[in-house]
């Protein structure tokens, strides 16, 4: 039996036109679509690319599937991270200028106030004046 790079590759041999190249961006779609479940992507690759199953290319597309869910998973959770630093620095601005309102304060007093770490002080200075 092949590996599923060969057969991929025999695949790609056939690209020349137009239809070719849909076909194999339908391909590189549905092996890397993390909306399509193993067992789908599987069918689809049987039946639309000839695609012959082993225990070798089930294990190889398997590993593809989930390092492509590793990867999503990886940037959901990297733009989670990024929004709750975002939203925290947002809103340490929002109370900042509250305070230098309502007690008039100047900047730094009330980063104090606030309890803003000396080591953050300086990016919540420049960002403000």
């Amino acid at each position: 039996m092949l590996c599923i790079e060969e057969q991929i590759e025999e695949v790609l041999t056939d690209v020349s036109g137009r239809e070719e190249r849909k076909r194999i961006l339908h391909l590189l779609g549905v092996l890397f679509s993390p909306q399509i479940e193993y067992q789908k992507k599987r069918q689809i690759l049987q039946k639309e690319f000839q695609v012959q199953m082993s225990k070798e290319t089930e294990s190889e597309m398997e590993n593809m599937c989930n390092l492509s869910d590793g990867i999503y998973d990886r940037g959901v959770q990297q733009g989670k991270a990024e929004g709750k630093e975002e939203g925290k620095f947002e809103s340490t601005v929002y109370h900042v200028k509250r305070i230098m309102e309502a007690l008039h304060l100047p900047l730094e007093q009330a980063l104090s106030v606030l309890g803003v770490p000396e080591e953050e002080q300086e990016k919540y200075t420049r960002f403000m004046l």
